[in-house]
């Protein structure tokens, strides 16, 4: 009896990449998903950690660079110290004429109007068509008895004090030239001189050579008063005279130190000071 027995092959010509892909149950399909899910947030883990830290590192480096001490020196108040230095320049520039042996006497209308006769005098008489430029001023005129004028600038003020001593004097007594600043800061000293009266240059160099740390070059005359003894009496008042003088801090606190008694020529003066605390009295 013949039976046909069909044996079945499979076909050669297929590869296991043929093979349909194997369909994932729900199950598989969520543990898959997780998997992807823990790998991305390990991955986002690692960039929030060290971007603070960048920034940070650069912020702190920004914030020591604002507090160097070399940034701090380099914001002086320079607008202040031109300020004053402006305000110092302008100060030496407002003098007042005065009476060159007495610094403290009052001018009437009538002096004051001689100074300014004076002084434009003089500038008429500079050569026309100099290449020099002649003095000029921002303001005068005579205020509480002090002939005061404001130069524009350094070299005016070096012209007036030269030609402030051509001004005709008035009464035997010249001019000069000194800082309002100064006339105001002076410490008053009065002092009486016995013998015949010299020059109060002469006095003060004397002064200054015969007493260790007086320095007198900056000492102004206030006001000088003579006395001679009349001829023919012999009991009357003894030559000498009288100064007033200005003196600066330093010279007043030598003066302090010494009691007041100073050597002068043959002997010893005493000034007059005033108390403590007080100045320009």
């Amino acid at each position: 009896m013949g039976e046909t027995i069909v044996t079945s092959t499979p076909k050669q010509d297929q590869t296991p990449s043929a093979k349909p892909k194997r369909k994932l149950s729900g199950a598989a399909r969520r543990r898959l998903k997780k998997a992807k899910e823990g790998l991305a947030g390990e991955t986002s883990k690692v960039t929030p950690s060290q971007t603070p830290k960048i920034t940070s590192e650069v912020e702190g480096s920004q914030k020591k660079r604002a507090h160097t001490s070399d940034e701090v020196v380099s914001k002086p108040p320079t607008k202040r110290n031109k300020m004053d230095y402006r305000q110092a320049v302008e100060e030496a520039l407002q003098v007042a004429i005065v009476f060159r042996d007495n610094y403290t006497r009052k001018m009437n209308e009538n002096e004051g109007n001689h100074i300014r006769r004076n002084i434009i005098s003089l500038i008429d008489m500079m050569p026309s068509g100099s290449e020099t430029q002649g003095p000029q001023f921002d303001r005068s005129g005579l205020d509480q008895g002090v002939f005061r004028i404001t130069c524009s600038d350094q070299r005016s003020l070096n012209w007036l004090k030269e030609a402030v001593q051509g001004i005709e004097p008035i009464e035997g007594s010249g001019f000069t030239v000194v800082e309002l600043a100064e006339l105001n800061s002076l410490n008053k000293v009065r002092v009486w001189i016995p013998g015949i009266p010299d020059e109060p240059r002469l006095i003060f160099s004397r002064l200054a050579k015969q007493n260790r740390g007086l320095n007198t070059s900056g000492w102004r005359v206030l006001h000088r008063k003579e006395q001679r003894r009349p001829e023919g009496k012999p009991q009357g008042q003894p030559d000498g005279q009288l100064l007033v003088l200005g003196v600066d801090d330093e010279s007043l606190k030598v003066l302090r130190e010494l009691g007041g008694k100073v050597y002068l020529e043959l002997s010893k003066v005493t000034f007059m000071l005033p108390s403590q605390g007080q100045v320009n009295q």
